[in-house]
C-alpha cells in the first residue's frame, strides 16, 4: 500500500456512519448545432466513459472493476468495500437523479429525451466524491468534446479549495541549491549580496539580472501556453500553465526552472527572517523556513492583456487580520522577452508599503509604486504580501514570464489556498 492509499484508508477508518451518503453530479451532453446530442451520441459517450474507467481500473489501484451480470460498476477500495461508483444516462423519468449501473444496455438503447449523464458515488463522503471527480477530470480527454464538464469543474473547485495547503518541498534538494550559479545571481548587479538582502527586507523587493531566454525557447513556450486562466476577464486576461522540470525542459527552459527553484535555498542561508510566532511545518525548519513548490507558473500576455491589482498572499476573510490565505512568502518572476521596451507596456507595478493593507481597496491614487518592465533576463523577487498588478500590454509583442512562489509553511497561520480548476 502506497502513502496515498494509506491516507485514504486512514480517512476511511475515521468516518462516522452519518457522514456516508450518496453524491451525484450531472454532466449534460454538448449541443451539436441547434439540436441536442442524439441517441447514437449517447452510445458513443457510453463507450468513451466505459473506456476511460476501464483504463483507470487497469492502470491504477484506485478503482476496481465490480461485475454484476452484463453491467459494470466499480468499487473504491480505499474508501471501504461498500463504496460504489455508478455512471449512467438520466432519462426523462429520472430527473430526480435515480441511480443505475455504470453503463447498462438499457441506458443506451431506451427512449430518452434527457441529455444528462450522471456520476453517482454511494457510501462515501463529500470529500471522497471530490476525489473521484478529480480522477475523472484527469481523464477528460476521452469525453470532454461530447460532455459539458462545467458541473464537474464546480465539484472540483469545492474539493480543491477545502484541502489544506501543501507545505512544499525541502529547498536544499533543489538542483542548484548552494551552487555558484545561485551565488552569482545575487552578485549580478552593482550591489553586493548583503545590500540586496537589506533591500529585500526594507523595500520588500529587489531586481536582479538572471539568465536570458533564447528566441526558440520563447517560441516553444508560446506554443505550450494555449489555455486562458479561467478567471473573469475583468480580473486577468493572460494565459497560464504550471510546469514541472520535465515540462520546462520541453520548452528549453530547464535552466530557468532550476534557477528559480534555487532561490529559496540562498534566502534560507542569507536572509534575516522576522519571526512569525508560529512553529515551522516540515520540511521547513526554524533555521531554514523556506520551501519550494513542485512547479513554476508560465504566463503569456498578448496585446491588451492585464492583471488587476492583487496580492499573492492576502489576509483571509473573517480572520480579523490574523491569518493569511496561503504559505507564499516570496514571489520570484523571471522575464523572457526579447527587445522589450517601456513603450510596449506590461510593467509589473509593485505598491510599496502595502503588506499590511487589509485589501487592495486600501490603495489610494497617491499610493507609491514602482514599475518594473519585463525585459529578457530581468528577475524580480518580492514579498508575496505586496499588492501588485500587471499593466496592460500596449503592442503586438507577447509578454512571457516564469514565476515561482517560495513558501514559508507554519502551523495554524493560514486559511487555505484558493485554486482554480484548469479548463
Amino acid at each position: 500500500m502506497n502513502r496515498l492509499q494509506l491516507a485514504f484508508a486512514l480517512a476511511c477508518a475515521a468516518k462516522t456512519a452519518w457522514s456516508l451518503s450518496s453524491h451525484s453530479v450531472k454532466l449534460p451532453m454538448r449541443q451539436t448545432g441547434s439540436t441536442m446530442a442524439s441517441l447514437s451520441d449517447s452510445k458513443v459517450i457510453a463507450d468513451r466513459l466505459t473506456t476511460a474507467f476501464e483504463e483507470m481500473a487497469d492502470s491504477t489501484e484506485f478503482i476496481k472493476r465490480n461485475a454484476h451480470g452484463e453491467n459494470l460498476s466499480y468499487t473504491i477500495p480505499a474508501f471501504g468495500d461498500d463504496c460504489m461508483l455508478f455512471f449512467h444516462q438520466s432519462t426523462s423519468s429520472e430527473r430526480d437523479l435515480q441511480r443505475g449501473p455504470l453503463i447498462s444496455e438499457a441506458s443506451t438503447t431506451s427512449d430518452t429525451s434527457s441529455s444528462d449523464f450522471v456520476i453517482t458515488l454511494e457510501g462515501a463522503t463529500k470529500d471522497d466524491f471530490g476525489w473521484i471527480c478529480l480522477k475523472l477530470y484527469e481523464n477528460r480527454q476521452s469525453f470532454d468534446s461530447i460532455l459539458d464538464l462545467s458541473n464537474l469543474r464546480q465539484e472540483l473547485f469545492f474539493h480543491m479549495n477545502n484541502q489544506p495547503p501543501h507545505p512544499g518541498y525541502d529547498a536544499s534538494q533543489a538542483k542548484l541549491a548552494g551552487s555558484d550559479t545561485i551565488r552569482q545571481l545575487f552578485r549580478s548587479t552593482e550591489k553586493d549580496p548583503e545590500m540586496i538582502m537589506n533591500e529585500l527586507s526594507s523595500k520588500g523587493f529587489v531586481v536582479l539580472n538572471g539568465p536570458k531566454t533564447s528566441v526558440q525557447s520563447n517560441k516553444n513556450l508560446s506554443s505550450y501556453l494555449q489555455h486562458k486562466t479561467g478567471q473573469s476577464a475583468s480580473i486577468r486576461t493572460d494565459t497560464v500553465a504550471f510546469l514541472d522540470r520535465k515540462d520546462a525542459s520541453l520548452c528549453g527552459l530547464q535552466d530557468q526552472f532550476d534557477l528559480l527553484m534555487g532561490i529559496s535555498s540562498y534566502l534560507n542561508s542569507h536572509f534575516n527572517f522576522e519571526p512569525t510566532g508560529h512553529a515551522s511545518l516540515g520540511p521547513a525548519t526554524m533555521q531554514h523556513p523556506l520551501t519550494n513548490p513542485s512547479r513554476i507558473q508560465a504566463s503569456k500576455y498578448g496585446k491588451g492583456d492585464f492583471y488587476v491589482m492583487h496580492s499573492d498572499n492576502s489576509w483571509a476573510k473573517g480572520e480579523h487580520l490574523t491569518k493569511r490565505k496561503n504559505y507564499r512568502s516570496y514571489t520570484a518572476i523571471l522575464y523572457c522577452n526579447d527587445n522589450w521596451s517601456d513603450e510596449d507596456g506590461g510593467a509589473l507595478r509593485i505598491y510599496s508599503d502595502s503588506t499590511e493593507w487589509e485589501s487592495c481597496k486600501d490603495a489610494k491614487p497617491t499610493s507609491d509604486y514602482t514599475d518594473v518592465f519585463p525585459r529578457n533576463g530581468r528577475l524580480v523577487i518580492f514579498d508575496s504580501k505586496l499588492a501588485h498588478s500587471v499593466e496592460k500590454v500596449l503592442t503586438d509583442k507577447e509578454r512571457h514570464a516564469l514565476t515561482v512562489w517560495i513558501l514559508r509553511p507554519t502551523e495554524q497561520s493560514v486559511e487555505g489556498e484558493v485554486v482554480d480548476v484548469p479548463p
